[in-house]
């Protein structure tokens, strides 16, 4: 159902080859799916797909709004699941039932043969032996695990993760199906275990205590609580309790949450008819303060005894902007919003709750100097928590970091179009796709980012809606997006918005990356990054949709930018000598030379990175027309307010973002003190750029 999915959300003709792409998987198996969705739509008499020859497959306009409207993707049950997905489900079925369940139970579940639900529950055995957990069966009683309540209650978290709804959990709890019993029967198996009325209560709880305290938390977090305390409270009914150390009581106590828990755990008592004892008390209490915040107490950085995590959240940024040769402009805001996400973080470590983020690979793929410098930067807040950061949150803090990078590297322009983001991902994540659609789309003005339940209420007055899950029809155009968007998603954007900006679309012009396509098929390009440039301005193509590609090292700090000189009389003398080569070029111009020695003049030596070595630089917006680095070597040292320093390295970034690549190269370089005192040592300008050429390549 996932291609009649795709299939419905595109507005044109999709390949064989697209759909084949996008799934992983051969475009023989594409073509088993589509003959697969044929007889299914012709069992509802809505026809078959249509498809065109040389263009690929779509779905008539008439028959996507029946289904939509019909509710019929929602029932169908053509998915088949991985084994995966199936021990997953063995796990969470048997933790949570009601009723016994058998072997039948689960060959029903899946439509698979009894061999194969064997061969799911004896690896799920394996996979829980590891954790001292056992999965066994009794006659009478069906299936059940036995073994430490809370290591039995990680691994429902764990397993969690492989079977979230495509959107996560926060779509299917949010359909107006959830109360609704007589439907229950055409819901998809086996999300009908947790399709329960409980879940409603538990949903209304949540937003009793959010409104109470002036809270609220992320979309996506408030969704997986639901999800979790359905499950917990499950456990709860069948006697299975927990144990909570003096040790947890007391951080959880610290943490002001505790009144918030009290009166949550009041009306679930009252309303579910269940007795909630204090261990179980404090143990939602971990899940509770583990969950990111949008709005709420979270913002005061000094609240609740929080000034060590304050600390390491400034040492962070002021690390970042050290190691990306960065000043953000707008440091309390950042620090604000940092702060809103390390401190849930903060407890998911200490209590060992971990998380699984989607878009971590994307994050790496998309913004690896990013995703390094964070990498780099995040000893600070192991060294508080004395444990381990895995790249799950690393990629959350990265796209945190991200998002303000692209913020403050904005040119704007005159905006036209009004476009509303509902994202139900948090702060972070947000931030990152507003600032991605701020640098795709200029000329376009982003109303703001609203949560899903917000917009539910909202009156619509905006030309566009971009939301990261299918939403609602409220009259505005809504395009659905990832959160770190796809190539595309940005031709779909960029075709949703042509008559404000990308208005020589209607003109049906090629754009660069087809073009670039076409010619790499009969030729070697030897230098794309300028022949991309060449055809944007000759040819009047639309502007890569592309990520701007971050230039090497080799490409900013060329032979003509590098030059040795004996002696300077001062470091201000020195560091003007090393602009020298950018304001010829006009890379830059005179205020940004001023504004480099007014820094280090009003900030101190902060620009040395390593001994012998100073990397001078200012904001994108202090007179920078080009991205590009030069350097000065001196015999002789110069004193720069009691740092002795050899080479100056002046670095000048246009949008905040170009320069990373390059600027991790020299960092990878100079963390080498051999390599570094090759450099210092080097004779002139030709041997310098020949060992650093060698070294990044190496």
């Amino acid at each position: 159902m996932n291609i009649l999915s795709e299939l419905i959300a595109s507005d044109s003709y999709l390949s064989i080859h697209e759909l084949a792409r996008t799934f992983n998987v051969s475009r023989s198996t594409i073509y088993k799916h589509l003959n697969e969705i044929d007889d299914w739509l012709q069992g509802l008499k809505l026809g078959k797909i249509k498809r065109l020859y040389g263009k690929g497959v779509c779905v008539d306009k008439n028959v996507k709004d029946k289904i939509v409207r019909s509710d019929a993707l929602f029932e169908a049950n053509l998915y088949q699941y991985s084994p995966n997905e199936r021990k997953a489900w063995i796990y969470i079925y048997v933790i949570s039932r009601k009723t016994p369940t058998y072997l039948k139970d689960f060959q029903s579940l899946f439509k698979v043969s009894r061999n194969t639900v064997l061969q799911d529950i004896k690896s799920l055995k394996y996979e829980l032996k590891g954790y001292d957990l056992t999965l066994y069966s009794e006659p009478l009683n069906g299936y059940m695990i036995k073994g430490d309540e809370s290591v039995l209650r990680r691994r429902i978290i764990h397993y969690l993760n492989f079977i979230a709804p495509e959107n996560g959990w926060f779509v299917l709890l949010n359909d107006e199906r959830l109360d609704n019993k007589k439907n229950k029967k055409q819901q998809i198996l086996p999300y009908l275990i947790i399709m329960d009325h409980d879940l409603s209560v538990i949903k209304s709880v949540l937003q009793k205590y959010e409104k109470k305290y002036r809270l609220h938390l992320a979309e996506e977090e408030f969704s997986n609580l639901i999800v979790w305390f359905y499950l917990f409270l499950q456990r709860i009914k069948q006697q299975n309790y927990v144990k909570i150390d003096k040790f947890e009581k007391e951080i959880i106590e610290t943490s002001s949450k505790i009144d918030g828990v009290i009166f949550i755990c009041k009306l679930l008592s009252e309303e579910l008819m269940i007795s909630i004892p204090e261990n179980e008390m404090y143990y939602l209490a971990r899940y509770l303060i583990s969950t990111k915040v949008n709005v709420g107490s979270f913002l005061n950085p000094k609240a609740n005894g929080a000034d060590k995590l304050y600390e390491v959240a400034e040492n962070m940024i002021d690390d970042f902007q050290s190691q990306a040769a960065v000043e953000f402009t707008n440091k309390d805001q950042v620090l604000s919003n940092l702060l809103l996400h390390l401190k849930p973080t903060y407890y998911r470590l200490v209590f060992g709750i971990k998380i699984k983020n989607e878009l971590k690979q994307t994050v790496k793929e998309n913004y690896p100097e990013i995703f390094l410098i964070t990498k780099n930067v995040i000893h600070h807040f192991e060294e508080l928590i004395h444990v381990s950061v895995d790249e799950n949150e690393i990629a959350y803090i990265a796209m945190h970091f991200g998002g303000w990078l692209k913020e403050e590297g904005i040119k704007i322009k005159e905006k036209m179009l009004i476009i509303l983001i509902v994202c139900i991902n948090g702060v972070g994540t947000s931030r990152l796709l507003e600032s991605q659609l701020e640098s795709l789309l200029p000329n376009v003005n982003i109303l703001g980012v609203t949560s899903m339940r917000d917009y539910e209420k909202m009156y619509m007055n905006v030309d566009l809606v971009v939301s990261t899950v299918p939403i609602p029809d409220k009259g505005p155009p809504v395009i659905v997006v990832n959160p770190v968007l796809t190539d595309k998603n940005k031709e779909e954007l960029i075709k949703n918005t042509e008559s404000s900006y990308f208005w020589f679309l209607r003109n049906r012009k090629r754009s660069i990356d087809s073009t670039i396509d076409i010619i790499k098929k009969y030729t070697v390009i030897k230098d794309e990054t300028n022949l991309r440039r060449e055809l944007a301005d000759n040819l009047e193509l639309i502007p890569s949709i592309r990520e701007k590609s971050k230039l090497n090292l080799s490409n900013l700090l060329p032979l003509d930018s590098i030059f040795v000189k004996r002696k300077a009389s001062n470091w201000q003398e020195a560091l003007k000598e090393a602009a020298t080569p950018l304001l010829n070029k006009k890379y830059i111009n005179e205020n940004y030379i001023n504004k480099m020695i007014e820094n280090i003049t009003r900030l101190g030596p902060y620009i040395v990175i390593t001994e012998k070595i100073a990397l001078p630089h200012a904001l994108p917006n202090d007179g920078v027309h080009k991205t590009g680095m030069s350097m000065l070597k001196l015999i002789e040292p110069v004193d720069l307010m009691g740092e002795s320093i050899n080479i100056f390295i002046i670095l000048a970034s246009y949008d905040n973002e170009e320069h990373l690549k390059a600027l991790i190269q020299l960092t990878d370089i100079l963390s080498d003190s051999k390599q570094k005192e090759k450099i210092i040592c080097a004779k002139d300008n030709k041997e310098i750029f020949q060992l650093i050429n060698k070294m990044h390549k190496n």
